[in-house]
């Protein structure tokens, strides 16, 4: 009796953890994008590794993809978002998304 080839296995959904490490002008420190908020609810600066914010992106995606914090680093936000302007980048926003 002959034996159906079996089916492809689906690739499996690779996903890559990182921080967001931010720079200014003329400044070498190290500062990354931390998960503690501010008091408009904004993600703050800090020096500190382990007070980063980490996310969650899919290495193999080209193009736009959204940028997702794991394990409830931030109550009851999942993803990040921002926004700025190529012309002027002094009005770059970064927001939570619920």
């Amino acid at each position: 009796m002959p034996v159906p080839p079996l089916a492809a296995a689906p690739p499996p959904k690779t996903k890559s953890r990182g921080r967001i490490r931010t720079l200014k002008k003329n400044d070498t420190t190290l500062s990354y994008l931390s998960k503690n908020l501010d008091g408009w609810g904004r993600p703050q600066i800090t020096s500190s590794a382990a007070h980063a914010l980490e996310v969650e992106y899919n290495p193999s995606t080209s193009g736009s993809q959204a940028l997702l914090i794991p394990d409830g680093q931030i109550p009851n936000f999942d993803a990040l978002g921002a926004r700025w302007d190529s012309q002027d980048t002094t009005t770059t926003f970064v927001g939570l998304v619920q």
